[in-house]
């Protein structure tokens, strides 16, 4: 079993880690309710290294943003 089958996405409407923007009222509230779920699952810490080493470009995966994924994999002197 990898760390996946036990995500506390899998009981969630995949829907929700997916909005349509992640910017105004809806895609905010949405993606704070998806990034919420994520801080709260058991196997963050794995999906947040399988995110750093495998960087998805859409959704919401290890409580990070599309935005998010792209910053914290810019060199630092660029931030």
């Amino acid at each position: 079993m990898t760390w996946a089958t036990r995500g506390a996405c899998r009981d969630t409407d995949p829907e929700l880690f997916f909005p349509i923007s992640h910017h105004g009222p809806a895609g905010e509230r949405d993606t704070e309710r998806a990034k919420a779920i994520c801080r709260a699952c058991p196997v963050l810490p794995a999906c947040r290294a399988d995110v750093q080493a495998n960087p998805p470009k859409f959704g919401v995966w290890a409580a990070t943003t599309p935005e998010e994924r792209r910053w914290l994999r810019a060199p630092t002197l660029t931030r």
